[in-house]
């Protein structure tokens, strides 16, 4: 009997224990969004444009849009839509396809809406970035159709890697994503397929590190002159044959970019007249 009195006064407590625990325990997974349905204010027409807020969760992005407003993003990236409780049907009209870089044309009536998009990496963070620049000014994005999420704003795409105006952007790369800013007279040397974006102050150039192929100059100086036209047909079949894979990006600053840090080492192609650049700056 005593040994009955002591395992019933002892059950009670533990289990209220870890009834406690496991409460504990679910408030603590994943991140908690409190502010998915409160619903951004203004509106994207008239003389004071309002445009969508881009918050970042990690891997994914919470855009708060407001009324009368549109984004431009890839469709099978939305996992979640919040919408107006008056509105009964589509809370968004979207547009297939528009431009060449495959996005949609994501619009809102009356009512604001809010998504949540996913970035195609797993585990990689969104990087927001806010431009207002000229015509000839703007940001570069070298593979525009697959490094950004959504945009929103008056913004122009240009050569579908250039994008200039007035908005926001959100940039999704492989694997985490830094921003690195560079003053005058900086410079830094980095892996082509690492550059997700950089404005339009950064110079870029390609170098090749321990190329194993450099021409004297006179003899450079002397086909050049007597023999372009073969002597690049040479230098191209020479850049082919000798370790592309050593060509790596040059950034000068003054200007910023953004690194993404898991990437394919040589899996850019490179041009013809991009690798016969190279062997001329080192000739």
């Amino acid at each position: 009997m005593p040994s009955m009195i002591w395992r019933s006064s002892s059950v009670g407590p533990v289990s209220r224990f870890l009834s406690l625990r496991q409460v504990r325990f679910r408030s603590n997974i994943g991140t908690c969004i409190s502010d998915f349905a409160i619903k951004k204010k203004g509106t994207g027409t008239g003389c004071f444009i309002e445009l969508p807020d881009f918050v970042p969760l990690q891997d994914s992005i919470l855009v708060k849009i407001p009324s009368s407003c549109e984004i431009y993003g890839k469709m099978n990236k939305i996992n979640a839509i919040s919408s107006d409780a008056s509105v009964q049907n589509e809370p968004l009209l979207a547009q297939e396809s528009v431009g060449t870089v495959g996005f949609s044309r994501i619009v809102t009536g009356e009512h604001p809406a809010n998504l949540i998009m996913a970035s195609p990496t797993p585990m990689s963070n969104i990087a927001v970035v806010k431009i207002d620049s000229g015509e000839n000014d703007g940001m570069y994005v070298p593979e525009f159709d697959q490094s950004v999420l959504c945009y929103s704003g008056n913004l122009m795409l240009r050569n579908n890697n250039q994008i200039t105006g007035y908005g926001v952007v959100a940039l999704a790369g492989r694997g985490p994503v830094y921003q690195v800013i560079l003053r005058e007279g900086e410079h830094m040397v980095v892996a082509s397929e690492s550059i997700l974006a950089y404005d339009s102050q950064a110079q870029i150039r390609l170098i090749r590190l321990q190329s194993p192929y450099r021409s004297p100059s006179a003899m450079y100086s002397f086909f050049s002159r007597y023999f372009q036209r073969y002597y690049d047909q040479v230098l191209m079949k020479l850049n082919k044959s000798f370790a592309t894979g050593r060509v790596f990006s040059k950034i000068q600053g003054p200007g910023t970019f953004f690194l993404q840090t898991q990437f394919v080492p040589g899996s850019r192609k490179y041009l013809d007249e991009e690798l016969l650049q190279i062997t001329k700056s080192e000739a």
